[in-house]
């Protein structure tokens, strides 16, 4: 009738149906049940749902945001997440950000299916680098240069390749291999200009036999 009234559940369960309430204050239970979903007052388009045995999912401005299913996998943008966490969008973007100077990093995937690592992607730091790490050690970066180390943090050239260890195996420090194993055909290194002039050394081996021996050429570019 339109009148508030009072409602003392002696038995332990209070069960309302086809009725909707207006809870206001703090409310202590042990459990919660409802059928659907839960709305938040004043914000109807908002709102976590249940939709599936085992499945939960938050709603804002009426469209699904997330969902956690009945496998524990976590769906951002997906509403059936394949893998513990599954981002999904036009253009999927990770991003991690520290606290003490806001600077982040991105991690995307473009719509051709091309990985992004964006190392400090708003220039915030300006001296960023991308360091790759197993087992707790370092073992290549990227400087904020573009140059590439492997074996060392401080590249000081494009590509600086260095290994501590003494080389005693036939192999030595760096392996080129062909991919076809026949004979003419190996590893090759190749300079160029920027109009394509060429100079290459390559590893080749003879036709009979294993010898193997270096092969030093120049081409111009078209």
């Amino acid at each position: 009738d339109g009148a508030a009234d009072l409602i003392n559940a002696t038995d332990g369960s209070l069960t309302v149906e086809g009725q909707s309430m207006n809870l206001s204050g703090v409310i202590t239970a042990t459990s919660f049940v409802t059928a659907d979903k839960i709305i938040h007052e004043g914000d109807t388009n908002t709102a976590l749902r249940f939709p599936a045995a085992d499945t939960i999912t938050a709603e804002t401005g009426g469209s699904e945001r997330f969902r956690i299913d009945s496998g524990g996998n976590f769906g951002i943008g997906s509403n059936n997440p394949q893998v513990l966490l599954h981002i999904a969008s036009a253009t999927p973007t990770l991003r991690i950000q520290d606290t003490t100077n806001n600077f982040y990093s991105h991690i995307s995937v473009d719509d051709s299916g091309s990985l992004t690592l964006d190392g400090d992607a708003g220039n915030g730091a300006g001296s960023s680098r991308i360091v790759f790490k197993t087992d707790g050690s370092e073992h290549a970066r990227i400087n904020n240069s573009g140059q590439l180390g492997i074996g060392t943090d401080s590249p000081g050239v494009t590509l600086e390749v260095f290994d501590s260890n003494v080389v005693t195996g036939s192999d030595g420090n760096v392996l080129l291999r062909c991919g076809v194993d026949s004979a003419d055909n190996g590893g090759q290194i190749t300079f160029a200009n920027k109009v394509g002039r060429r100079a290459s050394i390559a590893g080749r081996q003879e036709t009979t036999g294993t010898t193997g021996y270096l092969q030093f050429g120049t081409r111009a570019g078209s």
